[in-house]
């Protein structure tokens, strides 16, 4: 990937990057390395999609993730 040059208030990000978070809300985590992007997923059934795909993961690891994530609320 590209490496990116700020010189406004504005990014513009490789077509590779925009795409996977196209349509996401994201905000902006600043850490040692640098500034990480992370999307804000709250909705259940969005984040189940992905561990559908996954045939290793189960609907009981989903749960048991959920009630952690809640847990941690």
């Amino acid at each position: 990937m590209a490496p990116i040059i700020i010189r406004s208030n504005t990014i513009v990000l490789p077509e590779e990057a925009a795409k996977a978070i196209k349509g996401k809300t994201v905000i902006p985590i600043v850490t040692d390395e640098g500034v990480l992007l992370k999307t804000t997923q709250t909705d259940a059934v969005h984040r189940a999609r992905g561990m559908l795909k996954n045939p290793a993961l189960s609907v009981e690891a989903f749960l048991t993730r959920k009630r952690e994530d809640t847990r941690l609320e």
